[in-house]
């Protein structure tokens, strides 16, 4: 009874939703191409998806986006992101204050002669500057358990850039109503056929594929990073819900983490032995990497 009882609830769910979508002009390639009638409308939230635009009346929940663009919930939404101006303007003003920083922790080394200091910042802030970061909304909540001792009424939920189909129709937390204005979402894609994340270093950034085996360290020693890192013990992983969190790797002390399917391994982010002004440069950079884009 109650299993038939929560169905005839997700099918009224539905027809509300679809019944809200009705009010959302059609898809449209300008914008002002639309009819005299629908002018006396003002559209308070467009979204473009593709090459195609959706224009709504009311303020839509992302349930009524998806629908309105016919996504399939089969789809692969992990990278999937909503992307507004707003959150673009703070992600890259982000990057550039950042950049600055680093810049200057190089110039203050090379005038204390900490050569290896001020070589490694220039690379990050060059590195930085070529991110393909995004401006992506934090829509949906993941439950995230790091601990094996679970305590009971702690909340393990933490925001998430990323809001599935079916999280969005069985959750209102993961279904949140849009503020008027102008957004641009990234669609699910299908399934990718193997695994892969992308290392991150001063010198740039490359894809690396990986089996189900693999712990961070296997895909870090295939890739020949302790050849070049030989001092490193910590890299720090950035998953593609934009939950972040640090995994040792050194061959004395491995966690043995998975790495983080699409996302970022962040490999030398400075941490130590920083001049009080700079302590949080290795923060920041972690921080950023959470707005990676997960379709570049």
């Amino acid at each position: 009874m109650l299993r038939w009882l929560g169905f005839l609830i997700l099918i009224v769910s539905l027809g509300l939703l679809t019944a809200n979508v009705a009010e959302a002009s059609g898809p449209t390639q300008d914008t002002t191409s639309e009819t005299s009638s629908d002018a006396n409308f003002e559209r308070v939230v467009r979204v473009a998806v593709n090459d195609q635009t959706y224009s709504f009346t009311r303020l839509p929940n992302l349930m009524q986006v998806y629908l309105a663009a016919e996504f399939e919930p089969a789809d692969y939404w992990p990278v999937s992101r909503l992307l507004s101006d707003k959150q673009r303007r703070a992600v890259f003003g982000q990057r550039d204050a950042l950049v600055q920083q680093l810049q200057e922790l190089e110039q203050w080394a090379r005038e204390q002669d900490h050569k290896t200091l001020a070589n490694r910042a220039a690379k990050w802030s060059r590195s930085v500057a070529t991110w393909p970061l995004v401006g992506a909304e934090w829509v949906g909540h993941t439950k995230i358990v790091d601990r094996l001792d679970q305590q009971s009424g702690v909340s393990y939920e933490r925001p998430s850039l990323f809001s599935s189909f079916s999280d969005a129709v069985t959750h209102l937390k993961n279904n949140p109503t849009l503020p008027s204005g102008v957004y641009s979402f990234l669609p699910p894609t299908t399934t990718p056929e193997q695994w892969h994340t992308t290392l991150v270093t001063a010198e740039g950034f490359y894809t690396v594929t990986f089996d189900e085996d693999d712990t961070v360290r296997d895909v870090l020693e295939n890739f020949g990073v302790f050849s070049k890192h030989k001092t490193l013990t910590e890299v720090e992983l950035v998953y593609l819900t934009g939950y972040t969190k640090r995994s040792a790797v050194a061959y004395y002390n491995d966690e043995k983490h998975m790495p983080p399917v699409g996302g970022v391994i962040l490999v030398g982010v400075p941490q130590k032995n920083l001049p009080e002004r700079w302590k949080t440069i290795g923060q920041q950079l972690v921080e950023l990497a959470r707005y990676w884009n997960p379709q570049s």
